[in-house]
């Protein structure tokens, strides 16, 4: 594996080479397929296939994103992908339009929901993708899966996908946030039913700067 990973990547005077890195990875594949047919109760998470799984996904990588040397092919990619039940990469395969596999947002919720990634599909409905409409109330629901309250707070001040721009709501959610910038703007130049209180926006710009210097003073 760690030869395949290599090759795929390249490192010092070995030059990334797709081909060699997939022969690699397909031999092990054939190898463990073997067991995958005779016990068919074996499920693809077991500690047994681990290294299977592991070949799976690497070679749906490299066709995915076309590595040393190799083709792009998004097919190929879902194919391998199918097998490691890699689902969030076929979704992302599907969301971009990868390979010469056409975008298309609903195979990219299908796929994204197999794996609870409600983030990706709050996005998908929020920026309205793949020829996805953008549904704000939708994206909503999924980002409150993930308590995403910046994407929230995102549709209400701006007022996405049908719903209604809400200043009240959009404070609410960039405070449970703790974006202390962006409530900051939204004083300083008035949203909606809030008037600009340079007074608030300033507290706001303060509780920012704390933010910012606590961080920077943990990574020192």
């Amino acid at each position: 594996m760690e030869i395949a990973e290599i090759y795929t990547e390249g490192l010092g005077e070995v030059l990334p080479d797709g081909q060699a890195a997939l022969e690699i990875y397909n031999e092990l594949i054939r190898g463990r397929e073997y067991w995958v047919k005779l016990y068919k109760n074996f499920k693809i998470d077991s500690p047994y296939l681990k290294n299977y799984k592991k070949a799976l996904t690497a070679v749906g990588r490299i066709y995915k994103e076309g590595r040393g040397g190799i083709q792009a092919d998004g097919y190929k990619a879902i194919e391998f992908f199918t097998k490691a039940e890699y689902w969030d990469g076929i979704a992302d395969i599907y969301q971009e339009g990868k390979g010469g596999v056409k975008a298309d947002g609903y195979k990219a919720i299908e796929f994204f929901t197999k794996d609870e990634g409600w983030l990706w599909v709050g996005y998908i409905y929020m920026d309205g993708k793949a020829g996805v409409k953008a549904d704000g109330y939708k994206a909503i629901e999924c980002f409150n899966k993930v308590k995403n309250w910046a994407g929230i707070a995102k549709i209400y001040q701006k007022g996405i996908g049908g719903v209604q721009q809400d200043a009240q709501k959009a404070v609410e959610y960039h405070t449970k946030d703790e974006n202390w910038e962006a409530l900051a703007e939204i004083y300083e130049e008035g949203l909606g039913d809030i008037e600009p209180d340079l007074e608030k926006a300033q507290e706001f710009r303060n509780k920012s700067d704390y933010q910012f210097n606590s961080i920077f003073r943990e990574v020192e």
